[in-house]
């Protein structure tokens, strides 16, 4: 091995090298690399100089890509540059296997389980980032102990390759809440695009296979509804590889991908057909058995098929748009609605298919493909409005019908009027006034029929109410009964719901006569989710509002929430810790109390000093209970005198929005505060009421407002 690829000194990361997200990417650096396994090569004073070097993503044509016996070590020197002092560092692992991380010869995190044979091996695919302590200055070693069994796998190799995947792993290094942040920032709007593009489609699917359930003579219903289906299992797949960490099962779903993605041209063919009313060609016979043939041939290759699915489902829209184009030419009515829906679509959905043929490379439109399913979703939303127009057409028609048939029967009432004293002279014209009868009757039974289900549907929304407000009275129910009497403090409290259960919450644990512990915190969102996880805060407040150190008792409630398996739902919760302090009968001018207070994702505390005559702002950054494992939280001591006052609260209060969508925000509510700090707690949740209500005016709270006062009073 030539000298010139040996490391021979450490990699210095300084704040300059960090990019746009905080982070540096170590996958770019030359590692040393050595196949195998020895526990022996985490030691940071392990000679690694003549290992040989690579790069850590295992790309196809690279040294390991031939090489690789399915488990192997990296290593890296690295040092942080004092430029980054007081920065929290953090790790961020992209990988595609499993991995043992070991920093100077310690393990700091274990992601899947790392085996030397593929039976016991355990992928994981996406991770979070998590944070490491390093000191500034001292070097380090990065060893990695990584396996990936499974692209030798025939299937599996042409997932990487063909999907132009790394086969190994790569690690950023950097500001581990810079980092943090950003990744919650992506994954939430993800998914929230995707879901919301999900449930539409979703919605649309049952719709139109509900019509045809019903009116099973209109066949354009079932073809659309199979259409929008595919689709929709589609979109499910893509949400579905990015949540699931086991690599053999997303294999499966991206196979299911790839058939839905082959049937969706003949069956948007199909849906044409029936559209036009014309009748179905011997060709598209020919396009089924290519589908199948094609899906067939995906089982067993893979993504080698996506080129040639590619253009499958390209010749089959181009039918498709031909047969559209050639009917609206002829008949016009609607011809707007679809032409603006395929726009779209041949705009945004077109470029995926181009970026899939690998005409267009993927790094020149990064956020394609949710761009292209919104873009098909255009085509989607066009033909749904089509079909309903269609809808809206014939009971239209039959509006007009049924007028005519009205007109009709005026008149031939009126003859009946005219011709009552005649008698009717054949069985004929006695039967024609049975059925008349038969039909009269029908009609009003039809409409009891429909006051009937008026009165259930009445019945039934008052029910749901009922069932909501006996969870708001027990969401109140859990909140203290009284406040606690603690000698020294004058203490209120005020909540208001925006929904009729809320997320916010408030307790009291009170030690001996002399000790309280406060809790104030808000759940994200509303309804019975927030009021599910408020629920577990409290019962586990008794017991964990005991401890001393506040960050333990937040790193308990992160573990517990994480268990609980609720998504994307969190906790913001501050909680303070009050101390009376020993003093004599003089002590107007010293100390009453000591507070201990520390923040998980909640507003500032407002602490006002009345000697001062001036409020402070307790500012304690820190991620939501539920989101990050072992964050760093900080905890902060304070001494209270005789009329300070603090202010807790939720930040339903600074996000209220006036009609002009101003919004309260921290300096006026600290400076409304202000102005009535030397009031009584209850006196100052009063005037705060009283501000919110006038500045909302006749606007419904969007968020729950919660306060919590507490007044420092010297002994009587």
């Amino acid at each position: 091995m030539p000298s010139v690829f040996a490391q021979t000194e450490l990699i210095t990361i300084s704040k300059s090298d960090l990019n746009e997200r905080g982070v540096v990417d170590l996958s770019n650096q030359l590692w040393r690399y050595h196949s195998g396994d020895n526990i022996i090569w985490a030691n940071p004073d392990y000679d690694d100089i003549n290992w040989e070097p690579a790069y850590t993503k295992m790309q196809s044509g690279g040294m390991l890509d031939t090489h690789w016996s399915g488990v192997g070590w990296f290593r890296l020197h690295v040092k942080i540059d004092s430029s980054l002092a007081g920065t929290p560092i953090g790790f961020h692992m992209y990988q595609n296997g499993a991995s043992e991380i070991y920093l100077n010869g310690r393990l700091i995190k274990k992601l899947g389980k790392v085996s030397d044979q593929k039976k016991g091996e355990k992928t994981k695919v996406n991770v979070s980032p998590f944070w490491v302590p390093m000191q500034v200055g001292k070097p380090y070693v990065i060893a990695i102990r990584f396996s990936n069994h499974q692209y030798k796998n025939f299937l599996s190799s042409d997932y990487f390759d063909l999907a132009n995947i790394y086969k190994g792993f790569h690690l950023s290094i950097g500001d581990f809440n810079s980092m943090n942040t950003h990744h919650l920032a992506l994954y939430r709007n993800y998914y929230f695009f995707m879901l919301l593009l999900l449930g539409i489609t979703l919605s649309i699917f049952l719709m139109h296979l509900i019509l045809y359930l019903y009116y099973p003579d209109q066949k354009s219903n079932l073809y659309y509804s199979l259409t929008i289906g595919c689709f929709t299992t589609m979109m499910f797949s893509e949400i579905f590889v990015n949540l699931n960490h086991i690599f053999r099962i997303n294999i499966v779903v991206l196979l299911i991908d790839l058939i839905c993605f082959i049937l969706l041209g003949p069956l948007f063919l199909r849906f044409t057909y029936s559209l036009t009313k014309k009748k179905v060609p011997r060709h598209f016979y020919y396009l089924v058995a290519i589908a199948f043939l094609i899906a067939v041939a995906s089982v067993f290759f893979v993504l080698r098929m996506r080129f040639i699915a590619s253009l499958f489902i390209l010749i089959n829209l181009i039918e498709s748009a031909r047969i559209l184009i050639t009917y609206f030419y002829h008949h016009k009515k609607g011809a707007v609605i679809i032409a603006v829906g395929f726009l779209i679509t041949i705009i945004l959905a077109g470029n995926q298919m181009l970026i899939n043929m690998g005409i267009i490379s993927r790094t020149t439109f990064p956020d394609a493909p949710i761009f292209a399913y919104y873009g098909i979703l255009g085509t989607i939303v066009a033909m749904s409005v089509y079909l309903a127009r269609g809808i809206a057409e014939t009971n239209k028609n039959l509006k007009i019908k049924l007028q005519e048939v009205a007109h009709l029967s005026e008149i031939n009432r009126e003859k009946d009027r005219k011709h009552a004293e005649f008698k009717l002279t054949s069985e004929k014209e006695k039967a024609n006034a049975r059925e008349a009868n038969l039909r009269a009757e029908a009609a009003e039974l039809k409409l009891q029929v429909q006051i009937a289900e008026k009165k259930a549907l009445e019945s039934e929304d008052r029910r749901k109410s009922e069932e909501l407000e006996e969870a708001r009275k027990l969401q109140l129910s859990m909140l203290p009964k009284k406040l606690p009497a603690v000698p020294g403090l004058n203490i209120a409290v005020y909540m208001d719901t925006a929904t009729e259960v809320g997320g916010d919450y408030y307790d009291f644990y009170q030690k001996d006569n002399d000790e309280l512990t406060l809790a104030i915190g808000d759940a994200t969102g509303h309804g019975l989710k927030a009021s599910t996880l408020v629920t577990a805060v409290k019962s586990l407040f008794p017991n964990l509002a005991q401890e001393d150190e506040i960050p333990s008792i937040f790193r308990a409630y992160t573990q517990t929430i994480k268990g609980m398996n609720l998504g994307i739902l969190y906790m913001a919760l501050t909680i303070a810790k009050f101390k009376a302090i020993e003093t004599d009968n003089n002590a107007n001018t010293k100390p009453l109390f000591t507070i201990d207070i520390s923040s998980s994702g909640m507003p500032p505390v407002f602490l006002f000093r009345a000697a001062e005559k001036q409020t402070d702002s307790i500012i304690l950054k820190g991620m939501p209970l539920g989101s990050v494992t072992n964050f760093p939280y900080q905890q902060k001591k304070y001494e209270l005198f005789p009329n300070d006052v603090l202010l807790f609260m939720s930040d339903g209060f600074v996000e209220l929005f006036d009609p002009n969508k101003k919004m309260i925000g921290l300096t006026n509510a600290k400076k409304v505060f202000t102005d009535v700090a030397t009031q009584s707690p209850q006196e100052i949740i009063d005037h705060l009421t009283s501000f919110a209500a006038q500045w909302k005016k006749d606007l419904p709270a969007k968020d729950d407002i919660t306060f919590v006062v507490v007044k420092i009073e010297a002994a009587k």
